[in-house]
């Protein structure tokens, strides 16, 4: 007898889990996301400092979570690498980076493309400052993180709505069925 009880105990349980799942779907694909690109992005310490001599000036599409595409400026050094340059729109950099004037470039390996943090002439007049694009980066890692806590904690909300108001009927059986089971395992006798 105790067996069927136990039985209905966890089908009720499951039923409580199969409402709960669908509140939190949503809240963890979006953390899931941002804590990808947060591990995928690389950290300030890891970008590397490189003397490129520039080759050409081209144009290519970056997205942005907060702003959609975006056409910026792609360089291209005499040894074939490629950059993005998302600080700058093609036709500035056409007209303020010049073909074979070497610079100081830090940049970073994210996503299989190098994107420039940093840009410095050889006199060390600075083209894009290093220092703005670390404050970038520490502040989307911490929008990042505030994203995160806040799906969080709406799924914990929605959580407790759902077993408070949508989950009545399972919580009255699973009490119903555990002071059945209790009452059969005081009356069973001892072997």
């Amino acid at each position: 007898m105790s067996k069927s009880y136990k039985k209905r105990l966890h089908f009720h349980r499951m039923g409580i889990l199969k409402k709960l799942i669908p509140v939190s779907i949503l809240p963890l694909l979006i953390v899931v996301l941002l804590v990808t690109v947060q591990i995928l992005s690389q950290a300030p310490g890891k970008w590397s400092v490189d003397t490129i001599v520039l080759s050409t000036v081209d144009a290519t599409t970056v997205y942005e979570a907060h702003s959609g595409s975006d056409t910026v400026a792609l360089i291209t050094d005499a040894k074939g690498r490629s950059f993005v340059v998302s600080q700058m729109k093609p036709t500035e950099a056409s007209r303020v980076l010049k073909a074979g004037t070497s610079y100081t470039a830090t940049y970073a390996s994210e996503f299989g493309r190098l994107h420039i943090r940093g840009l410095c002439k050889e006199n060390g007049d600075t083209i894009i400052d290093i220092n703005k694009s670390i404050k970038v980066y520490e502040s989307n890692r911490t929008a990042s993180t505030v994203i995160c806590l806040v799906c969080l904690g709406i799924m914990v909300v929605l959580f407790i709505i759902v077993f408070i108001f949508f989950c009545k009927e399972e919580r009255k059986q699973i009490k119903h069925l555990k002071k059945k089971i209790k009452q059969l395992s005081l009356s069973s006798p001892i072997n």
